[in-house]
């Protein structure tokens, strides 16, 4: 857990890095870089994957014990970064880039449910061996 509540923080750091940047209007050369993506999907494609990547680390940080909550917060995050973009003169609201950033978060929470599921069964399937690695017959 406590790997991947160090990458939580890292990389929640790294976004509020992003949205600084962006927000006092000093990013256009490092942020610039995605439009070089095809059919203009960059800044698409990058909220989906900095939000989804958010969602996917906080959901295993929080060992998928507290998943809705935590992607719940993530999305709030979300959701007030690109509101709050109407009442910034360097940035502009945009509903896709909220729609691309809700994509990835909705992505990161099946992508954590399927991990969450599969270490379930492993840990189910662990128990049914003895110390010796025999199989465990019901009731004995």
């Amino acid at each position: 857990m406590r790997a991947s509540l160090f990458l939580l923080t890292g990389f929640s750091l790294l976004m509020i890095a992003i949205t600084l940047v962006a927000n006092f209007g000093y990013g256009s050369d490092f942020l610039g870089a995605v439009s070089a993506v095809p059919l203009g999907l960059g800044d698409k494609l990058g909220h989906a994957v900095l939000f989804g990547t958010l969602a996917l680390l906080a959901n295993l940080a929080t060992r998928h014990r507290f998943s809705i909550l935590a992607t719940a917060i993530v999305t709030f995050a979300a959701t007030a970064d690109e509101l709050s973009q109407r009442f910034l003169t360097h940035r502009n609201f945009d509903l896709l880039d909220l729609v691309a950033s809700l994509i990835g978060i909705a992505a990161a929470a099946t992508i954590a449910a399927v991990i969450a599921q599969r270490s379930q069964s492993t840990a189910h399937r662990e128990n049914d061996f003895d110390a010796k690695g025999t199989t465990r017959i019901a009731g004995k």
